[in-house]
């Protein structure tokens, strides 16, 4: 559900003069996939200057741990980090030394633009030991 306030002219505090035009949208979350044609369409069609394109979803990653981690070739103890990357929003984990278990708990989130497109590539970084790429809305 969007609403929409009127367009509202708000005076500065702390300035001798001037105002800022300004217009609110109030936008309520759903979890319901039948209404995500409506909101593309919605976004599509906002007539508001959108600096940053409104996104349709938002998708929260916990990132919790791996196991079995192993450097090819090595009987050392790796050092391990996972990057995630959705379009070209990329977040990194810290990395952890010396441990085929590493343990992050760590969430992020990332803007979809486009839930039918969009892709969330995991890597897990030894140098480049695997990943994975799920697609945002489909069958894994």
């Amino acid at each position: 559900m969007l609403c929409i306030f009127p367009l509202q002219w708000l005076p500065l505090k702390n300035a001798s003069s001037g105002k800022l035009h300004v217009r609110f949208e109030q936008l309520s979350l759903t979890q319901d996939t039948e209404k995500l044609e409506q909101v593309l369409m919605e976004n599509k069609m906002s007539s508001a200057v959108q600096i940053n394109k409104f996104v349709p979803a938002l998708l929260y990653v916990y990132v919790r741990s791996a196991k079995d981690l192993q450097i090819p070739k090595s009987n050392k103890l790796p050092t391990s980090r996972t990057v995630l990357k959705v379009g070209n929003t990329v977040s990194k984990t810290k990395a952890i030394r010396n441990s085929k278990e590493p343990a992050w708990n760590k969430s992020y989130h990332f803007p979809i633009k486009d839930p039918y497109e969009d892709e969330l590539h995991i890597e897990v970084w030894l140098t480049v030991l695997a990943y994975v790429s799920i697609h945002i809305c489909g069958s894994l």
